[in-house]
């Protein structure tokens, strides 16, 4: 989040259903998206998405054939592996679908607020 403080993001804010929203790597970028269901969040509760990998800034985080959602699953929600939930454990009202593959130039994510 300091990147944010100092100018240096681009928050996306999406409150529906949304597809191929594409982010480059937020390192190089800035591209974030916060995801807000009104029907299931508090005003202050958010899901935060950005794609990360392993180049400039970033080149020390973990392994970059790690993706969230795990390999072989392709989304996250109320039903995955880890689940979308809240911190009181409900169901977040969103599920994330990642088309892409670590390292690429660019990911995409289709939002469902259901």
């Amino acid at each position: 989040m300091p990147r944010m403080l100092h100018g240096r993001a681009a928050p996306q804010r999406v409150t529906e259903s949304t597809e191929e929203l594409v982010l480059r790597p937020s390192a190089e970028s800035g591209d974030l998206v916060f995801i807000q269901n009104a029907d299931t969040m508090t005003e202050r509760q958010y899901t935060l998405v950005e794609y990360r990998r392993r180049r400039g800034q970033d080149a020390f985080l973990p392994d970059s054939d790690d993706l969230c959602p795990p390999p072989g699953n392709r989304a996250l929600g109320e039903t995955t592996d880890p689940p979308l939930d809240l911190p009181d454990g409900r169901w977040s009202g969103g599920t994330v679908e990642v088309e892409g593959n670590p390292g690429d130039e660019t990911m995409a994510i289709d939002v469902r607020t259901d």
